[in-house]
Order: structure tokens, then C-alpha cells, then sequence
């Protein structure tokens, strides 16, 4: 396995556990992000559990099940980087334009980064060469 699919099943595995986090642990993700709820208005736990928690889970088994996919993981590998990518550029835009340069803000867009790129990058992996005869990486090693 090639160093960028290691780093891409590595940002796999952050989404998916991130979207976990979010689903059943609402409260800690929102303190963790530096948000506040209102005890009269749920629906920001609501928006927690769907936006970040169902939707990254969905993001992160897809990257997990696409790499499993050696031919046909480009597309899904692409659509993941970029969608991290584009979430990283609507922080960064914040961060211009709102002024909200802060601490959190700056770790969540390294997070995006580095979740993002090493996906969008492992989406342009082409197969190695292998000799005449050779096993692929993914195939089963022959019965003695």
C-alpha cells in the first residue's frame, strides 16, 4: 500500500470517526467547536447530528468502501478531497472576511486540510507497474 493510500485511509478513518462523534455525542462536538445551544431551541443539536454527525459518517464509509475499490476509487476519492477542500475554502474565507481568526477556527481548517488534500491527492494514485507473474497488492497470497 502506497504512502498516499495510507493517508487517505487515515483521513477515512478521522471523517468517519469525527461524523461519529458528532451523531451521539452532540453536546461535546458543539462545546469542542466553541458553539452555544439554547435549552429552548434543540434544533441546533438537531443540525449537529445531521450536517456533521449522519453526513460525515456517509462521507467517511464512502472514502473507506471507495479505497477498498483499487480501479474504480478515483471518482469517490475525488468527490471526498474536494468536498473537504471546499470546506476548507469556506472556512478560510471566514476567516478573511468575517475576521474570525481564532484559535479553533485555524486548527478545524488544518484539520480540513489535512483531511482533504491527502484524499484529492490519493485520487490521482495510478496503479503500479508490476512484473509479468507478480500478485497485485490486494490479491491473495497462493496455497502451499
Amino acid at each position: 500500500m502506497s504512502k498516499r493510500s495510507r493517508l487517505a485511509y487515515l483521513a477515512a478513518v478521522l471523517t468517519f470517526g469525527y461524523g461519529l462523534l458528532a451523531l451521539f455525542a452532540p453536546y461535546w462536538t458543539v462545546l469542542t467547536l466553541g458553539f452555544e445551544l439554547s435549552e429552548r431551541r434543540p434544533w441546533g443539536l438537531s443540525e449537529m447530528r445531521s450536517s456533521y454527525g449522519a453526513l460525515l459518517v456517509t462521507l467517511g464509509a464512502l472514502m473507506l468502501w471507495a479505497l477498498s475499490r483499487r480501479p474504480q476509487r478515483t471518482p469517490y476519492l475525488r468527490l471526498a478531497g474536494l468536498l473537504w477542500c471546499a470546506k476548507a475554502l469556506g472556512r478560510a474565507l471566514s476567516i478573511l472576511i468575517d475576521g474570525a481568526l481564532m484559535p479553533t477556527n485555524l486548527l478545524l481548517l488544518g484539520l480540513e486540510l489535512f483531511i482533504g488534500l491527502p484524499t484529492l491527492i490519493a485520487s490521482f494514485e495510478t496503479p503500479r507497474a508490476r512484473a509479468p507473474g507478480a500478485l497485485a497488492d490486494d490479491a491473495p497470497a497462493p496455497r502451499v
